[in-house]
């Protein structure tokens, strides 16, 4: 331990003797300034709301290299403070720059009821998405024209509903372990994706996604 203190900068060293005093409440003071931020309305053009986030995502980012990710090197990032920078998004407008990011065209049904905040992180959205497109190619039937479409679903019970439809592909059946992979990743942010081979339709396999509502304000 004695070693690892001289391996610290000023400033951590600092930190860590100031944690060390009786009554020093640091990380409830962190836990209710989190809570502050994730239950308060959101003001993104105000500066001082953002002075304060800043602040909070600095002071988790010192929790994180000091405590939960000692292994991280320098250059990896911190984990936990990409999440929180990450969300929430806003669906419709994220799925349609994802989509186009990787050249993929889709037409989209009630997209009225995709503009919503959802907790989920960009980067998991974009790995889903992702991976959807590269299922449609992989099972695409040769001479087909593989169509896609994307229909947003009223939200209902604190979630929405993102319903992935394409045409002129034959999927595995069951649905392959890619799906409950990804929905195994969903699962922490209240979120799951499941798939059904469609039968008797112009489209021949629907993935949907199940997105929590962001409720932080």
């Amino acid at each position: 331990m004695a070693t690892l203190f001289l391996q610290l900068g000023r400033r951590d060293q600092s930190q860590l003797l100031t944690l060390a005093r009786p009554g020093v409440g640091e990380l409830r003071a962190v836990t209710d300034k989190l809570h502050s931020l994730a239950h308060g309305t959101r003001r993104p053009a105000d500066p001082s709301w953002q002075a304060e986030r800043r602040e909070l995502l600095d002071r988790i980012n010192w929790w994180n290299r000091m405590f939960l990710a000692a292994h991280v090197t320098e250059e990896a990032p911190a984990l936990l403070v990409e999440l929180i920078r990450s969300a929430p998004i806003e669906l419709g407008e994220c799925v349609e720059k994802l989509l186009k990011s990787h050249q993929a065209q889709a037409a989209i049904e009630a997209p009225g009821q995709g503009q919503v905040q959802v907790f989920c992180p960009e980067k998991l959205l974009d790995q889903v998405i992702s991976h959807l497109l590269e299922n449609v190619r992989k099972h695409c039937v040769k001479g087909a024209v593989c169509q896609l479409q994307v229909e947003y679903l009223r939200p209902a019970d604190g979630t929405v509903q993102m319903v992935v439809r394409n045409s002129g592909t034959v999927p595995s059946t069951p649905a392959g372990r890619g799906l409950k992979a990804f929905s195994d990743k969903l699962r922490p942010f209240g979120g799951s994706l499941t798939g059904q081979v469609l039968v008797g339709d112009e489209w021949t396999f629907a993935a949907v996604a199940t997105l929590p509502l962001w409720h932080g304000g």
